[in-house]
């Protein structure tokens, strides 16, 4: 009986200094940047038992994987790695009940969390703006970690004003197979209005999306070819646009006063009332913009 359990103690002994071995070999590797060599170390120590549950384990592959991103990857945009390591330190983070690794383990969370919103903002042109929303809220979701009382309402705002003013820019009146970007734009314009219904500049580009909406199907019109009926129809349609864009309008007059966008704006206003062939409503604005902006009477 004593042989039996000799044997066993030895096993379990064995195996512990193997495992501890298995921790110091993947740190050796790491400290000597053997990054991939250190990645399937640290492999086999977090899947053993014994350190399953160690948040010192899942703080040491936090920095293997957040390096090899960093130094190896150059921060590539696609890479897994960077996800791997944020998993690691959020897994050290719960287990690390003394504290002990909790200053680093936020300062990489927050580390990795920016590089998120660094890709947001390299991915917001008209090729790859469609993935910068999906770095935005990785960025948002382990940021609010680092700092939990984060508040992003001013951060929406900008992002999504930007993001709404790339998928703008695909969008062509002539080409009907461009007119999804068109309802993209108005989606993140609207994302911004839920936060803050005054905001300037979503109100005016709003505006001004529906008010050159409506005029673009007047402007394309081929009268030599088109039924009168169409017309009617099409002008119909037309000034329904412009009903929706005058709200916004109006809002961007009272929250845009001072910027020097507020002529064009004034200038869209003025428009929508004589297409609309409200006379009374264009000579108000009209004298407005006379008072208050004697100087751009004459563009």
């Amino acid at each position: 009986m004593k042989k039996i359990f000799s044997i066993v103690f030895s096993l379990v002994f064995i195996q512990l200094v193997n495992s501890q071995n298995i921790l110091d070999q993947a740190m050796t590797a790491y400290q000597n940047q053997d990054y991939e060599n250190a990645m399937k170390l640290i492999e086999a120590v977090v899947t053993n038992e014994q350190y399953a549950k160690d948040p010192y384990a899942w703080h040491l592959k936090g920095y293997i994987y957040k390096d090899y991103f960093k130094k190896i990857e150059q921060e590539k945009s696609s890479s897994k790695n960077r996800e791997i390591a944020l998993e690691a330190y959020m897994n050290s983070k719960s287990l690390d009940e003394k504290s002990e690794y909790i200053e680093n383990n936020l300062g990489n969370i927050k580390y990795l969390a920016v590089s998120y919103y660094n890709d947001a903002v390299r991915s917001m042109d008209t090729v790859n703006y469609k993935s910068a929303e999906s770095y935005y809220e990785l960025y948002k979701k382990y940021y609010s970690v680092f700092d939990p009382a984060m508040a992003y309402n001013n951060s929406d705002i900008s992002f999504y004003n930007a993001l709404a003013t790339v998928s703008a820019k695909k969008y062509d009146s002539k080409n009907p197979s461009t007119y999804k970007y068109f309802d993209e734009t108005i989606l993140s314009f609207n994302k911004v209005l839920a936060i803050d219904t005054a905001d300037c500049f979503s109100n005016e580009q709003m505006g001004i999306l529906y008010y050159n909406k409506g005029v673009d199907l007047i402007m394309n019109i081929n009268i030599e070819t088109i039924d009168p009926i169409e017309i009617s129809r099409l002008q119909d349609q037309c000034n329904e646009y412009w009903k929706i864009s005058l709200p916004y309008l109006l809002r961007a007059y009272r929250h845009c006063e001072g910027k020097s966008n507020i002529y064009n704006i004034i200038e869209g206003i003025k428009g929508i009332y004589w297409g609309l062939d409200m006379k009374d409503n264009y000579d108000q604005w009209d004298k407005i913009q006379k008072q208050d902006l004697p100087d751009e009477g004459d563009k």
